[in-house]
């Protein structure tokens, strides 16, 4: 019947077969094979068809002929991987962020199931993809955290390390979500329009901080800064804040500056940009896309000293602003003068509790949110979000004002000409910065 079949398929073709050839009959086998990897549950059935054919039963023991079950091809169409980039094509409203949230977690998936046909995920997937992302390190190395999920599930285990919360769990979960839900939706490789989403009830709402990071008050800053607290011991511990407090940067962008990421021209600024290296030491590496921008120095900045410092690291030949700083560690270089930092403005919260700075929601990374805060009273909201980094949405500045993160004399006109910082100790700070750039000319 299936020769029958065959040979009538092969005249719609206007096809002449040659029954008496080999091609014929491999043409025939391929047909039945083909036929019985789209139905494996007719696989056990070939002995039955056999002994019908008059072959005696006690022989088939004797043959090593079998049915191979090759793994069935997937449409294209229907792989994860290319249903998730088709999705970041067509959405396009996603912020960077959460779309390299979204990656990550595609990328975690896929390692771990294979790249599946989309039609195909079960619950069975989402929730071992569930537990394994439970068991990831919270805050590994960088080495660490470039690895595959396996080696990093493992690592933890190892070094019984602290693993990552709920919000960070959803995180992951959210991207292959995101995916089947637009291959349902917005796709036709779908046949069962009853289809439930399997990640549905995966993701849990994460309980609030314990201790979530707060902004200084202008009372606190002034202590921070002034000569009861900030008497440094290295000429890293002593700019790096002040760089933070002046321009909103986050730690890992002013860490890792080389002396030619500070230009002159239109006005004095920082080229925030990654640069990509196989030398760790070299390397930049910035959190986002719109982290990539030109940060205007602050004029507080430039009447302290900054300037004449970058001049006199310039004339020593380093290649880093800060050289003292371990940059083979690639980001997390600046982790000891943040821990200093703490550590000092934390003593002094300890030893007189009416300050309000001993407290775990004082970081390092509170300069970023007191800039921010005080950024609020500005009347252009647009600017001051270019200006620290973060992703602007909607069409008129991702289509065609992408130039404003790259145009330093309108963002200082914008944000660090007006921005309203409380005041600290000049004379203290000048004193300072003057010692530490006699030290570098003396070297």
């Amino acid at each position: 019947m299936l020769e029958d079949d065959v040979r009538k398929w092969l005249q719609t073709l206007e096809e002449t077969p040659d029954i008496a050839g080999p091609d014929w009959s491999r043409l025939i086998d391929g047909c039945l094979d083909e036929y019985l990897v789209a139905n494996p549950s007719l696989q056990g059935d070939w002995q039955s068809v056999l002994v019908d054919q008059g072959l005696d039963a006690a022989m088939l023991n004797q043959l090593e002929t079998k049915v191979v079950a090759r793994k069935q091809s997937v449409p294209t169409s229907h792989l994860l991987s290319n249903i998730f980039e088709e999705f970041v094509r067509e959405v396009g409203t996603i912020d960077e962020g959460t779309l390299n949230e979204y990656r990550i977690g595609v990328r975690r998936f896929i390692e771990l199931h294979g790249n599946l046909d989309a039609t195909k995920i079960t619950r069975h997937h989402a929730k071992s993809f569930r537990d394994a992302i439970r068991m990831l390190p919270s805050r590994p190395p960088n080495a660490v955290r470039s690895q595959s999920l396996a080696k990093q599930v493992d690592w933890a285990l190892l070094q019984n390390a602290k693993t990552v919360g709920q919000s960070a769990i959803n995180k992951n979960l959210l991207g292959v979500k995101r995916t089947l839900d637009y291959a349902f939706l917005e796709t036709a490789i779908f046949n069962n329009r009853d289809w439930r989403n399997p990640f549905d009830g995966f993701s849990r709402k994460p309980g609030k901080p314990k201790n979530p990071i707060k902004p200084f008050t202008p009372n606190q800053l002034t202590r921070v800064f002034s000569s009861e607290v900030y008497r440094t011991k290295t000429v890293e511990k002593f700019w790096i804040p002040l760089v933070l407090f002046y321009t909103g940067a986050r730690l890992d962008e002013i860490s890792q500056l080389h002396v030619d990421d500070i230009k002159m021209e239109p006005l004095p600024h920082i080229l925030a940009e990654n640069l990509e290296d196989e030398d760790q030491e070299i390397a930049k590496k910035l959190k986002t896309e719109s982290s990539h921008r030109t940060i205007p120095i602050h004029h507080k900045l430039i009447t302290t000293g900054f300037l004449n410092y970058v001049a006199a690291i310039r004339s020593t030949g380093a290649r880093h602003l800060f050289p003292g700083l371990p940059h083979k560690k690639g980001r997390g270089s600046g982790d000891l003068v943040s821990r200093d930092f703490i550590t000092r403005f934390r003593n002094v919260g300890e030893r007189d509790k009416t300050t309000g700075l001993n407290t775990r929601s004082l970081v390092t990374h509170s300069l970023r949110h007191s800039f921010r805060t005080f950024a609020l009273y500005l009347p252009d909201q647009m600017f001051v979000q270019i200006a620290m980094g973060h992703y602007v949405s909607g069409e008129s500045i991702q289509t065609y004002g992408r130039q404003a993160y790259l145009m330093p004399d309108l963002l200082h006109q914008k944000v660090f000409k007006d921005i309203d910082l409380p005041p600290i100790d000049d004379t203290f700070i000048q004193q300072e910065a003057e010692r530490y750039l006699s030290a570098i000319t003396i070297t």
